[in-house]
C-alpha cells in the first residue's frame, strides 16, 4: 500500500542544526512493528555512540524551537518570495538559466544559451568566480559543477538560516545581481542577450 509516506528517513546534523554531532532514521510504524513482532522484539541500535544524551538534548532543544517559532512555515514564505525574486533576476540577467529549489534551499544554474540549456564550459571557472565574487561583498553561497551529461556546467545553491527577513533576502537578490554584472563584465560574458 502506498500511502505517500515513506518508510525510513535518514537525517543529520539537520537536527542539532549543526551545533552538536547527531543522525537519525525516522521508521514508519508500520516498519517497528515489524521488528516489535519478530523473532527479537525490539529496534536494533548497534552503535557505538547511539542515543547520545548530550547530541540528543541538543537535538531536541532545537526541534522544539523550531516548533514554538513556527519556523517550518517561515521557511516555506520566506523562500516563496525569495525564489520570487530570483526567478525576477533570472529575468534580467542572461547568464541564468534555472531558478529551483522548496523553503530556503534553492539551486540556481548558470548557462551560455538559455534556449537548449547549453552549459560553459569548465575551463572559464565561473561557478568558482561567482562565488569568489559574492563572498568579497559578504554573501556565502556554495558551488556546483557539472550537468546530467557531462562535465561542464555551473550552479550554485543557497541555503539559508530559518529566520532570514524580507529585507535580509532582497539584499541577497542585489548582491548576486551585482556578483553576476561583475563576474559577466570580467569574463568577457555581458554581450550575451536573454532568449
Amino acid at each position: 500500500m502506498n500511502t505517500g509516506i515513506p518508510d525510513l528517513i535518514t537525517t543529520a546534523k539537520g537536527l542539532s542544526s549543526g551545533y552538536a554531532p547527531i543522525g537519525a532514521v525516522i521508521i514508519h510504524q508500520r516498519i517497528v512493528d515489524t521488528f516489535l513482532n519478530g523473532n527479537r522484539a525490539g529496534i536494533p541500535t548497534f552503535l557505538t555512540y547511539s542515543g547520545h544524551s548530550i547530541s540528543c538534548a541538543t537535538a531536541l532543544a532545537v526541534q522544539n524551537y523550531i516548533a514554538k517559532h513556527n519556523l517550518i512555515e517561515q521557511c516555506a514564505i520566506m523562500g516563496k518570495y525569495l525564489k520570487q525574486e530570483l526567478q525576477k533576476l533570472a529575468g534580467r540577467e542572461v547568464l541564468i538559466g534555472d531558478v529551483r529549489g522548496e523553503g530556503l534551499l534553492i539551486g540556481i544554474e548558470f548557462v551560455q544559451d538559455r534556449k537548449n540549456h547549453k552549459p560553459f564550459p569548465r575551463s572559464i571557472k565561473l561557478t568558482e568566480t561567482i562565488i569568489k565574487t559574492t563572498f568579497e561583498q559578504g554573501l556565502i553561497i556554495r558551488g556546483r559543477f557539472g550537468t546530467g551529461t557531462g562535465k561542464d556546467g555551473d550552479h550554485i545553491l543557497i541555503s539559508l538560516a530559518f529566520i532570514i527577513t524580507e529585507n535580509e533576502c532582497d539584499e541577497l537578490v542585489a548582491i548576486l545581481e551585482a556578483s553576476i554584472k561583475q563576474v559577466a563584465n570580467f569574463l568577457n560574458l555581458d554581450n550575451l542577450t536573454v532568449v
